[in-house]
């Protein structure tokens, strides 16, 4: 009898359990967004700009950092720049020179040629993770990548071409972000007419995969493998 009773018991705590360690996850998930949004923003009033990592390219286009496991993607006009890794980005931001990974190599902004100041604009939590390995720690890891608590790089989102909106890589799209017409979840919108053309009316935004670590391109932003993405400009 003691034994059921213990057995019920447990059943009962570690769903509860399990819901509290993610709560949890997605509350530091959202603090550290938050740090890279307001370092960016930090930033462009420092240096009258947004951080890029190629002007000749982003400049033309918005630029979308970290997504690693979606398929190549380029709405209808050209109009992002996709890079499989955030870590140039974070290392602009970090006034870092050279990566921690063995061989040391350097990052975009050697010589602070990204942030001429010096200024550490961001301080995140560093982990001993690499993608070249098993270790995926939430963090900044030897790589430069930045990693959310389920161990996926942050998916940053920027205006480089100074349009007044972001168009990101993934919620461009109408099959994931049109919801009635030209107006689209998580206050996108589109104004241009055409299918992958949605955007948000800021400079940058700044999302995670969330603790299923998916996304989708066929789904909409709020069902399936996207339902659980946290995102800086929606709750």
């Amino acid at each position: 009898v003691v034994i059921a009773i213990i057995g019920i018991l447990a059943a009962m705590i570690f769903p509860a359990l399990g819901r509290a360690k993610i709560a949890a996850q997605r509350g530091t998930a959202r603090i550290d967004i938050n740090n890279i949004v307001t370092a960016i923003g930090q930033y462009e009033s420092t240096y009258s700009q947004l951080p890029v990592v190629d002007r000749n390219v982003s400049g033309e286009r918005d630029a979308t950092y970290g997504i690693q496991n979606q398929g190549p993607f380029t709405p209808v006009d050209n109009k992002t720049t996709n890079y499989v890794s955030n870590s140039q980005i974070i290392a602009i931001l970090m006034n870092e020179q050279q990566f921690r990974k063995t061989p040391v190599t350097d990052t975009i902004n050697k010589g602070q040629v990204k942030n001429p100041k010096g200024i550490k604009f961001l301080s995140p939590k560093l982990s001993n993770g690499d993608a070249s390995g098993n270790d995926f720690s939430p963090g900044v890891g030897l790589d430069g990548e930045y990693r959310d608590p389920w161990g996926t790089p942050y998916v940053i989102s920027i205006d480089s071409d100074n349009s007044g909106a972001v168009r990101d890589h993934l919620y461009a799209r109408q099959s994931v972000s049109q919801d009635n017409g030209k107006t689209g979840f998580n206050g996108l919108f589109n104004d241009a007419g055409s299918s992958d053309q949605f955007d948000f009316k800021s400079e940058v935004i700044v999302w995670s995969q969330g603790q299923d670590k998916k996304i989708s391109t066929t789904s909409k932003a709020n069902v399936g493998a996207n339902k659980d993405n946290i995102l800086n400009w929606a709750q």
